[in-house]
């Protein structure tokens, strides 16, 4: 399979004590439907009451908004919570920017992309026990796997890294080295892709497509 590619990982610019001064920000990316899952991060998130504070921005749209608005005010967290709609794929490298942990509760995934842009932000990923993400999420070391659909144990690791920058750090550092080692740039993804329709013209000009190679392209 050739995997999608992502821009360069780079390091964060803004400081550490900049950040925290709002506390944490937490953020998912995707389709706001419910195989997304997205309210158990807005449960976890009412549950962090009295321990840290945390904000979470929700990039993305979809039939489930406002369903999930209505769920974020009767958990009593909608000042914390910010709907940004849908954003350009040029434009998630801001939002990411502003973010600490990136968070996903989906029900299922493939190789989810959001997650490897994230990454290769340095951003460490809080997300469901499931196949997509523990190809990418070291548990403690890029980030947490966390039981699928339980708000507590995501409360828990979300108030631990708010309460540990040193973690956080260790955790960021680990990702954007898993990130240059794993993943491939976009034009590493196209030089792939080259070499593949190079070897198909080969095939074809010798007469013989009996084991052309079939490419899979992730999702």
């Amino acid at each position: 399979m050739i995997p999608n590619g992502t821009a360069p990982p780079a390091e964060r610019t803004e400081s550490e004590a900049k950040r925290t001064e709002v506390g944490l920000t937490l953020i998912t990316v995707g389709s706001l439907i419910p195989r997304k899952g997205i309210g158990t991060t807005l449960r976890a998130l009412s549950l962090l009451d009295g321990r840290v504070s945390a904000r979470l921005i929700i990039v993305g749209d979809g039939a489930d908004r406002e369903a999930l608005e209505a769920l974020a005010c009767s958990f009593g967290v909608r000042d914390r919570v910010c709907f940004a709609g849908l954003v350009a794929p040029e434009d998630v490298s801001g939002f990411l920017e502003q973010a600490d942990v990136f968070v996903s509760t989906s029900l299922g995934e493939g190789r989810p992309n959001a997650v490897v842009e994230a990454m290769a932000m340095g951003l460490p990923v809080i997300a469901s026990d499931i196949d997509g993400f523990r190809e990418l999420v070291e548990n403690g070391r890029t980030g947490f796997l966390v039981p699928l659909g339980e708000p507590e144990p995501l409360a828990d690791r979300i108030s631990q890294l708010a309460s540990e920058p040193c973690l956080r750090d260790t955790l960021r550092r680990n990702t954007l080295a898993f990130a240059r080692s794993k993943f491939l740039t976009w034009s590493e993804t196209a030089g792939q892709y080259a070499d593949l329709y190079e070897e198909v013209i080969r095939g074809c000009s010798y007469g013989d497509n009996s084991e052309l190679p079939i490419a899979k392209v992730a999702e």
